[in-house]
Order: C-alpha cells, then structure tokens, then sequence
C-alpha cells in the first residue's frame, strides 16, 4: 500500500478519534465539570504512535505524520464538541480579556493571543495552524520514497 493511502487512513483515525473524545468531554462540561485536556492529549499521542508504528513503512515516516494527525484530530475534536454543546463551528472558548476560564488550554489561550495580534478571530488562526500541518504533512509522506 502506498504511503498517501497508509497516511490516509492514518488521518481518518485522528479524524474519528476526534468526534469520539469530543462526546465524553461534552458530557463533563454539560455536568459542569472541566475539560480533562491532559487526558485526551495523552491517549491521542499513545494511539496515533501505536497506529504510526504499525501502519507506516519507517520509524521517520509514523513520526513525521504524528503533527499532521495532531492537526486533523484538533480540528475535528473542537469542531464536533461544538456541534455536541449547540455552539458555533468556530467557537474556541470565552475571550481572555474577559477574565480566567477554568478549564482552559495552553494551546486555546495562545490561539486567543495570536488572534489577537493579528486582529482575526482565534478559530482561524487554530484551523489555519492546524490544517496547513495536515496538508503540508500530508504532502510531505505522499510524496516520500521509501
């Protein structure tokens, strides 16, 4: 199997492990509870290098796909938790500038931030960082002779 079809279904992976960490963290926030980010950021790291190490021919290629997953996961994961609370596709979380939100990522602040500097909504600067990686990543492995 090529490596655009095995990177491929790599993605579909990230894209299904997305919706499907997306509906229990929806269930803690509906139940007033925080968001466990630590927790789904360590189960996407240990399956995708468990899928990677499995699925792609070299070591260089399951690591080289890991930020391109990571980028197809986040989005889809923000996207379907979203869709689950009745929110808007591009929602990432209350404004800073409005006081500290329990609950919220490193990763999410730092969106709100960049967003800020440069005067656009923080869902498209994540959506761009995260889908630029997972094109450009995507490119990179399709292309790549083994």
């Amino acid at each position: 199997m090529s490596t655009a079809a095995l990177a491929a279904l790599c993605y579909a992976a990230a894209f299904t492990a997305g919706w499907a960490v997306a509906i229990p963290q929806a269930v803690l926030i509906a139940d007033n509870r925080p968001i466990r980010h630590g927790r789904w950021l360590a189960a996407y790291v240990a399956v995708a290098c468990a899928l990677n190490w499995m699925a792609m021919p070299t070591v260089v290629l399951g690591l080289l796909l890991l930020p391109g997953m990571a980028g197809v996961f986040s989005t889809t994961f923000r996207f379907a938790l979203n869709d689950l609370r009745g929110l808007p596709w591009n929602y990432l979380g209350p404004d800073p500038a409005n006081g500290p939100a329990p609950g919220r990522s490193r990763y999410d602040l730092l969106m709100w931030r960049t967003a800020s500097l440069l005067h656009c909504r923080p869902a498209t600067v994540a959506i761009t960082v995260e889908l630029t990686t997972a094109i450009a990543v995507y490119i990179l492995t399709a292309t790549w002779s083994t």
